[in-house]
């Protein structure tokens, strides 16, 4: 380890203690809200999973999953919080 360059867990809690904003707190209030607007089941539908603001944005996110091996990804929005989200899995309707 450089001991002229901080690791990444002391430059996070220096973050946290200016009050500045980290990931790990970002997503957590993000799981808050959606639990609680949605209740539980919603955590696990869309609170844990990537979000995209637009149906572009999921599928140029999409390209790069498929052109690094992911065999089929599909954007969907989401009925929770309204963004988009990619899935793995064909829709009801195409099977």
């Amino acid at each position: 380890m450089n001991p002229h360059r901080p690791r990444r867990r002391a430059r996070r809690a220096k973050k946290r203690a200016r009050g500045e904003s980290t990931w790990d707190a970002e997503r957590a209030r993000r799981d808050a809200r959606v639990t609680a607007e949605h209740g539980p089941a919603a955590h696990w539908a869309c609170g844990r999973k990537a979000r995209y603001p637009t149906k572009e944005a999921a599928i140029e996110r999409a390209a790069v999953g498929i052109a690094h091996g992911q065999p089929f990804l599909r954007a969907y929005q989401c009925p929770y919080c309204g963004g988009w989200h990619l899935s793995s899995h064909a829709h009801r309707d195409d099977c």
